[in-house]
């Protein structure tokens, strides 16, 4: 299961993620899609849950 984060360094299932402020910093390569499915880009996010995928590995994370 996929746990929410809301610590500002975020490091979990060997990614390492650090949300500052309304944007997503995620390894080369990851990917990042809305709860729903559509997939955004890393700045500018509107507050609430995001999904990064990097390869096989995936984690929630919460932008405020």
């Amino acid at each position: 299961s996929l746990g929410v984060k809301t610590s500002v360094n975020l490091v979990n299932n060997d990614l390492y993620i650090l949300v500052d402020g309304n944007t997503i910093i995620a390894p080369d390569g990851a990917e990042i899609y809305t709860i729903n499915g559509v997939r955004v880009g890393t700045k500018n996010l509107q507050s609430g849950v995001y999904v990064v995928v990097c390869g096989d590995k995936a984690q929630k994370v919460l932008v405020k």
